[in-house]
């Protein structure tokens, strides 16, 4: 399990999934379809955004995606959030889970 911080409060944020890959043939993936959704510890939606929400391919990147976590989400400090993400390209698939700690800017 590993753990990433994330700015608490009225903080947007720039989640960035960097050179996705086909692990068959070791290519970069550009066409993805990714969806993201945040759940808080309860296993409730984390409120202020409208999950799943899609990831962007971002332009002449090699597999880089990226989505803006607006700040309405509000995320409290010190509390643990599950960022789940979900892949579709070219008939393959996949997903996992990242666990996520929000921390106030100091």
């Amino acid at each position: 399990m590993s753990t990433d911080l994330l700015l608490a409060g009225s903080n947007d944020n720039l989640l960035q999934l960097s050179g996705l890959k086909n692990g068959i043939d070791d290519s970069f993936i550009n066409n993805a379809t990714i969806a993201v959704s945040m759940q808080d510890a309860t296993g409730a939606d984390a409120p202020g955004m409208t999950w799943p929400a899609a990831m962007a391919y971002v332009p002449d990147s090699q597999g880089c995606y990226r989505l803006l976590l607006d700040s309405a989400l509000n995320l409290i400090d010190g509390r643990y959030y599950t960022l789940s993400v979900s892949v579709e390209a070219a008939g393959l698939m996949a997903s996992w889970k990242k666990f996520i700690k929000a921390t106030g800017r100091t």
